[in-house]
């Protein structure tokens, strides 16, 4: 029956029939976080503080596999003083440098926590800055991936549901919605592509980096970036009269010809989903789509769903998995 199935979906889409056994095999591999790695995740102390925004820069070295980190965090105590701050960090990282307001704090890393401890209360707005080196482990459904395409590097994360902290200290609670800063630093020859606005694209050397931000709240398992040798066209949801909101796709060159034809169909479902839900959440920043080599389908991080490069067929054969993204943007 299986073996129907993908022959059936490769005659009727024109796909091959190894992307047919591909996307057959991905339906059933999945590897979720379980229910008890998701409660012992947060620690009762997260639930006291507020984080209201990151700063995420990042370098990233694809040869070696290593990324170097800097992140500013902005937060304050919820109802109550607070003693500690914990925060959701892997432990495989080496920090060279941790600081509570421009000052030197004791803290413990272990355990995939990072807690912070401090000599008296914090009562009002603090400031975190964090720097760190090391590999990102991948978890869940490939939290942070090194690859390549055509010989050319690719760069993605991917958070949900619990895996933010993978790549990068954050009070990992999707009810702590923050605004965020995000600046990659790669080789110039790519391009790095997150959530919410391009800001700045700026050269040192044989480096770029990309400032995006975000203008909206955002929770931190659909904080996320895409590196590779992309190609970008656009088009335009037009919400009244005068205005229009760029829609932008970043796909891999030998691919631009299908994902043409596959993303062709959004500025009418935006304006569908506008006209069902009431307007879409992010005018002021984008919708987009980023190739990348996810094998699972797509997912809906804010304002940029990724999609796995299988699934950009030239045939439009998974218009609705595009859709279903699309539709979480609200």
């Amino acid at each position: 029956m299986l073996l129907l199935i993908i022959f059936s979906i490769t005659q009727y889409y024109n796909v091959t029939i190894g992307d047919g056994i591909k996307f057959a095999q991905n339906g059933f591999s999945f590897s979720p976080a379980s229910t008890e790695q998701v409660t012992e995740y947060i620690s009762d102390n997260q639930l006291d503080i507020d984080i209201l925004h990151y700063t995420i820069s990042l370098e990233l070295l694809p040869k070696e596999k290593l990324i170097n980190g800097k992140v500013i965090i902005t937060g304050k105590p919820k109802n109550k003083n607070v003693e500690t701050v914990i925060l959701n960090f892997y432990d495989n990282f080496n920090i060279s440098k941790l600081t509570l307001n421009d000052q030197d704090i004791k803290y413990r890393y272990e355990d995939n926590k990072l807690a912070l401890f401090t000599d008296s209360e914090i009562a009002d707005t603090f400031l975190i800055g964090i720097e760190y080196s090391g590999t990102p482990e991948s978890m869940g459904f490939g939290s942070f991936e090194f690859s390549e395409v055509d010989e050319e590097p690719v760069i993605y994360t991917l958070n949900e549901p619990i895996y933010a902290s993978t790549w990068f200290p954050c009070n990992d609670l999707p009810s702590d919605k923050v605004l965020a800063d995000i600046f990659i630093t790669c080789d110039s020859s790519l391009t790095a592509v997150s959530n919410g606005s391009l800001i700045n694209v700026s050269a040192t050397g044989n480096k770029k980096t990309f400032h995006w931000k975000s203008f909206y709240p955002i929770a931190t398992y659909l904080i996320s970036f895409s590196v590779g040798d992309y190609v970008n066209f656009n088009q335009y949801y037009k919400y009244n009269d005068q205005d229009s909101m760029k829609i932008s796709y970043f796909v891999f060159p030998s691919d631009l010809k299908n994902a043409k034809t596959d993303f062709s169909f959004h500025p009418e479902a935006i304006n569908f989903f506008s006209n069902t839900f009431g307007e879409y959440p992010f005018l002021k920043e984008k919708y987009g789509v980023v190739e990348n080599l996810w094998n699972f389908g797509a997912i809906e991080h804010q304002t940029i769903t990724g999609i796995g490069r299988s699934f950009v067929s030239g045939s439009q054969f998974f218009t609705d998995v595009l859709v279903h993204e699309l539709a979480h943007q609200w």
